[in-house]
């Protein structure tokens, strides 16, 4: 598996870039950089990107990312659930609805696209979270 991820000025978004296979295993591996840039960036709206990524998910698989993606960010500043995470995925990936489903039974905000401007109009509406992360968002360091 090969990931790139960014900070997109222009939509004020970190878009994730995932190529080739991609097993559950690999979830935690994108983690650090991704808190790296929602933190110092503020950002609070993901886009992952799986369009040429080859995935390994088992129905079981897909119903524990939720836990796995809390368990993984849990020592970090990013609570998992308060991000807006928008996932592209290539046409005929058939599990995408259930693991949209799965996730939003989870309290996780995402929704799962096949066309990556109706993922960006999505991630940049206002209907769930401001553009600058909110303080309540961010977890206080004892």
């Amino acid at each position: 598996m090969k990931y790139q991820v960014n900070y997109n000025q222009e939509y004020q978004i970190i878009e994730i870039k995932i190529e080739g296979d991609f097993w559950p295993e690999q979830i935690g591996m994108m983690s650090p950089d991704i808190s790296e840039i929602a933190e110092r960036e503020r950002c609070a709206r993901l886009l992952y990107d799986f369009q040429d990524a080859i995935l390994s998910f088992s129905t079981l698989d897909i119903y524990k990312i939720p836990k796995r993606l809390e368990k993984i960010t849990q020592d970090t500043n990013v609570r998992v659930t308060t991000i807006k995470r928008a996932f592209l995925f290539a046409e005929g990936k058939d599990d995408s609805k259930f693991f949209e489903t799965v996730a939003l039974n989870s309290m996780h905000n995402v929704k799962c696209f096949k066309d990556r401007e109706e993922a960006h109009q999505w991630l940049t509406s206002t209907d769930f979270i401001p553009v600058a992360l909110p303080e309540t968002v961010i977890r206080q360091s004892n």
